[in-house]
């Protein structure tokens, strides 16, 4: 098969040669002519990788890395073999393949490129005086002999740089990608504690309101009442009036009735946190709420993992939570051709998580973010004050709990709740807390 030279070649397989390597004009004499000189020098190798890392262990910088336990053996080895590739004549895919494998070693043993890359200019100090003492009646054979390894010499580094160009590429995208998961859950955070805050704003202002409306309208309420009551109590049984007495004393007990609940939302009373058999409490919440279900012809059905662990919690505070949460799942299903609710408890991670799924119109996207708004409510006026979800995202979160909710409209909605399983406290210290 033809050859031909640096313009044009068609090495001894046949196909083209790599473009690279004919623009620094790597030929196939000087693979030839390498490939000879790596025959004859070859019982010198070991000699020169003694000189080059004698030489590299006068630097400081270097001698730090090559005093690693293994890492000068080995990298001895390496250059035995590099040198024998380095002029064995071979230089297509499989040499480039190996050359960036050694790069990617050194940049393991944490070489900088700098002395990396200097390093060839080492190899060629050793190995010409060798090539000139092999080549000293062939002037014109040495000068091409040396053109031919800086060509080769040059290849190394182009791939070198390369590599280390794609090394540190990754690494600093991985590190942006970080940075940036970083800043997401930094912007997640801060936004969540600007949301706490407006709670807990909010919450300082209910208090305020709560105790001022307890103060200014209790009395009269209690006026109004105790009046429509001695009224109602002088007018005969078939008097037209009593009706719309008993109506003045059920919305004057309800007015009542808020400005209490306002007050233990924004006040509410400390207890002791205990383990809590959750199991117990959702199977008395269902058994408090089992006559309005048959009354309104839902079906409720509870799936609780056996054995549940223990929670912390106070365990009147998650039975108001998980009250609320089924009478909520109640309205939405009341009047749907299909009235199920289903709760399902199980352990996960460290924490219970239960989840409340009813056939309910769902929610609309645009109340999602809304839902534990104080006073924001999607029930009819009368059917609810907009605090049920408040007071009860606030209880879950004084109990290092999450609550979330999902809906898609016409398809019901899904309350997930998650809360901590008990620890036991270390030994010494007091069980349960304030």
């Amino acid at each position: 098969m033809t050859q031909r030279g640096s313009k044009g070649e068609v090495p001894a397989q046949g196909r083209p040669a790599d473009p690279y390597h004919r623009f620094i004009r790597l030929s196939a004499t000087d693979r030839k002519r390498l490939a000879e000189i790596g025959r004859r020098l070859s019982p010198e190798f070991p000699e020169v990788v003694e000189e080059f890392y004698a030489h590299l262990e006068q630097f400081p910088q270097l001698r730090m890395l090559l005093e690693r336990p293994g890492v000068l053996a080995r990298l001895k080895q390496i250059l035995v073999q590099y040198l024998g590739e380095l002029l064995g004549g071979d230089y297509g895919e499989a040499y480039e393949a190996t050359r960036r494998r050694v790069g990617e070693r050194h940049l393991e043993v944490g070489l900088e490129p700098r002395w990396y890359l200097a390093s060839f200019n080492l190899v060629i100090q050793l190995l010409l005086p060798r090539i000139a003492a092999l080549m000293d009646d062939d002037p014109a054979g040495l000068l091409a002999a040396t053109l031919a390894l800086s060509r080769v010499v040059t290849l190394d580094q182009t791939i070198a740089m390369e590599r280390y160009v794609e090394l540190y590429t990754g690494q600093l995208d991985e590190a942006n990608r970080k940075l940036q998961e970083h800043a997401e859950n930094l912007e997640a955070r801060v936004e969540t504690r600007t949301q706490e805050l407006i709670y807990s704003g909010r919450f300082a202002l209910i208090g305020e309101l709560a105790s001022g409306l307890a103060h200014e309208i209790g009395t009269p309420l209690n006026i109004i009442s105790g009046t429509a009551d001695w009224l109602q109590a002088d007018l005969p049984e078939d008097s037209p009036h009593r009706a719309e007495l008993a109506t003045i004393g059920r919305q004057t007990q309800r007015i009542t009735d808020l400005v209490w609940q306002l007050l233990r939302f924004a006040r509410p009373e400390e207890a002791e946190v205990v383990p809590t058999q959750l199991g117990d409490v959702l199977a008395q919440v269902g058994s408090l709420l089992q006559h309005r279900m048959e009354k309104h012809g839902i079906d409720l059905r509870l799936d609780l993992a056996d054995p549940l662990p223990a929670v912390r919690a106070v365990p009147e505070q998650l039975q108001q939570v998980f009250l609320n949460l089924l009478v909520n799942a109640d309205h939405a299903v009341e009047w749907r051709p299909v009235r199920r609710i289903q709760v399902t408890a199980r352990p996960m991670a460290g924490v219970v998580v239960v989840e409340v799924t009813d056939s309910g119109c769902g929610i609309p996207a645009a109340h999602l973010d809304r839902l534990f708004d104080p006073f924001f409510t999607t029930k009819p006026p009368g059917k609810g004050t907009g605090l049920g979800l408040s007071i009860t995202r606030r209880i879950i979160a004084e109990h290092d709990g999450r609550i979330e909710i999902d809906s898609t409209p016409e398809a019901g909605a899904t309350v997930t709740v998650r809360l901590p399983v008990w620890e036991e406290p270390p030994a010494g210290m007091g069980g349960g807390g304030q």
